[in-house]
């Protein structure tokens, strides 16, 4: 790493001042100068052009933003399978760990520096987290969590630790999970259709049980994500005090029926506890078409009505799940501006300093600000118009280590 390196920013965005919705704009020529790895300090290009540096990059032509942070991942899923996760049920290793490293470099590639994977096998995820962190410009730093913690033919039972709804038990699992050294515990807190016979209407685990892996993680400084669909497991999930919660549907107690509850949503801003919505499908394809995705519109208006309550709503890929790549996060960020009702500034936030302080990493990476890592991406174009060429971004840098791009090889991926 060199001792110091200064930037010039045409333009900056930094993750966390919503420039549009305070009806303002971006400031240009900016200089940045990174040391250690770090943002050092920012000032107007003219007040820093003169001065020395071992490195200097004219990224003048370009917007200079954070790297962006995709808070819900399946490395080790097979997105073109019928059954993405087929392949964990009876695991070749060796062939896992090589999906999830190209997977994890694809969306480097598309300027994802920072990434949640949530339910895979440890015995992969975990050595591939401590080689990006040997590595830096091998790919995304990662928090991983452990297997899905799932009930008997619950959702994800194939692959998932079976636990049953008992505050014992769950604490039981909780501390073996710990043992594995992961950064979160993953719990599916509801059924869903992917998994015949589960329900997606129903709660997974009551309350108790989900306070009690709360309590027995946080005691280990640990965070726990749980994912839900019905408004009952949400429920539970909230009371137990949840960091994050998956999907978050908003289903009723029967097929088609929602059961939205406005005090959940304040309850949600209060705790300070996030909502994570994986837009997933083909979305590139989802937007030529004009359609909202995997959404019905009930539910769209929902996640419309929780946004305007100022809750921040983060943005997750969903990669792995079926026919969701790891390439098109920014055009999943296109369909959250257009569908879900955040500006296009406020989404760059959702994806930047929201997700990293959702995935607990926000003390780290998520802005451009003195004393964080610099993770950054520098992108030709307006992003205030059009979310999608976040995808390609001309520079990628991570912990101050810009990235070859070149060399990571998109048809890898698997």
């Amino acid at each position: 790493m060199v001792d110091k390196i200064h930037i010039h920013a045409g333009k900056l965005i930094d993750g966390i001042s919503a420039f549009a919705k305070q009806g303002a704009v971006p400031p240009a020529d900016i200089g940045l100068v990174i040391s250690g790895g770090k943002i050092e300090s920012m000032t107007h290009w003219d007040e820093l052009k003169h001065s020395t540096a071992s490195q200097i990059l004219d990224w003048s032509a370009y917007t200079v933003l954070p790297g962006l942070v995709d808070a819900y991942v399946h490395l080790t899923w097979n997105p073109l399978a019928e059954k993405p996760w087929e392949d964990l049920i009876d695991p070749n290793l060796d062939l896992l760990y090589r999906r999830a490293f190209d997977n994890a470099r694809a969306a480097f590639r598309t300027g994802i520096t920072a990434m949640r994977e949530l339910g895979g096998p440890p015995e992969v995820l975990i050595p591939l987290r401590d080689a990006f962190t040997n590595d830096l410009t091998a790919g995304p730093r990662l928090s991983v969590s452990g297997r899905p913690i799932t009930t008997p033919g619950g959702h994800l039972h194939e692959i998932g630790m079976i636990v049953p709804d008992d505050p014992a038990a769950m604490q039981e699992a909780v501390v073996a999970q710990l043992e594995q050294k992961i950064n979160w515990i993953c719990i599916v807190g509801s059924g869903a259709t992917e998994t015949p016979g589960s329900d997606p209407y129903a709660s997974q685990y009551c309350a108790k049980s989900l306070a009690a892996a709360v309590e027995t993680a946080h005691s280990r400084s640990i965070p726990v994500a749980v994912q839900c669909r019905p408004t009952a497991a949400i429920e539970a999930a909230i009371e137990a005090g949840a960091d994050s919660i998956e999907n978050l549907s908003w289903y009723g107690s029967a097929h088609g029926a929602y059961d939205y509850r406005t005090g959940l949503v304040q309850e949600l801003l209060a705790h300070d506890i996030f909502p994570v919505l994986p837009i997933y499908g083909d979305r590139p394809a989802i937007l030529e078409r004009g359609l909202p995705g995997p959404f019905p519109e009930r539910q769209l208006r929902l996640y419309q009505h929780v946004e305007a309550f100022e809750v921040p709503l983060i943005p997750g890929s969903g990669a792995g799940l079926k026919g969701t790549s790891f390439e098109q996060f920014a055009y999943g960020l296109e369909l959250f501006h257009r569908y879900c009702g955040p500006l296009r500034d406020q989404a760059i936030e959702a994806a930047t300093s929201s997700a990293a302080r959702a995935i607990h990493a926000g003390h780290e990476t998520g802005g451009i600000q003195v004393g964080k890592s610099a993770d950054l991406i520098a992108v030709s174009g307006d992003p205030y118009a059009d979310l999608t060429i976040l995808n390609s971004p001309v520079h990628v840098m991570r912990s101050g280590m810009l990235i070859d791009l070149d060399s990571i090889d998109k048809s890898d991926v698997s």
